[in-house]
């Protein structure tokens, strides 16, 4: 799970990631009954945002984040 652990896999992710580069999340159909899906999409935005990271498309399941260059961003949430 991308957000487990305060988001160490996705922060690994963040780190090996150059700027302008795409992050495509997609989850199995069987998430869209799951109770917590909601929570763990809440999850995911507020550690891609923290990262600086622009939600460019959202579809159904997936959804693509582009890795912008935002220096003052980035220095705002270090």
């Amino acid at each position: 799970d991308w957000h487990a652990n305060d988001g160490i896999l996705l922060k690994e992710v963040h780190r090996l990631l150059r700027h302008n580069g795409y992050f495509v999340y997609s989850s199995p159909p069987a998430y869209r009954k799951d109770k917590e899906y909601p929570m763990i999409w809440d999850k995911l935005v507020n550690l891609t945002t923290a990262m600086c990271w622009k939600l460019i498309s959202r579809k159904v399941q997936t959804a693509i984040w582009m890795k912008e260059e935002n220096d003052v961003c980035l220095r705002t949430n270090a």
